[in-house]
């Protein structure tokens, strides 16, 4: 699966929405059962096996704490910035 041709993420969409299907079907089972269907699956999500849950990545989380603490700082950064230009005017 290549990532330019948009396979990568077509397989990750499709996942994501089987896993979806799987986690709302004790909530909403005939959305469930709707969604499923549409996936291509003939079998009844409630008998698909329930997701498993990979450990956490240390790493990963402190980098993405890291940018979005990053983001937030340059936009208040940016707003300051602008009201500043906005009282000078």
């Amino acid at each position: 699966r290549a990532i330019h041709d948009g396979s990568y993420e077509m397989r990750l969409l499709l996942d994501f929405l089987q896993c979806h299907a799987i986690l709302i079907s004790p909530i909403c089972p005939h959305y469930a059962e709707h969604v499923w269907s549409l996936l291509g699956n003939t079998d009844s999500v409630m008998h698909a096996q329930w997701p498993q849950v990979q450990e956490e990545d240390a790493v990963l989380t402190r980098t993405t704490t890291y940018i979005d603490k990053l983001v937030t700082e340059l936009r208040l950064q940016v707003d300051k910035a602008n009201k500043k230009k906005k009282t000078e005017q």
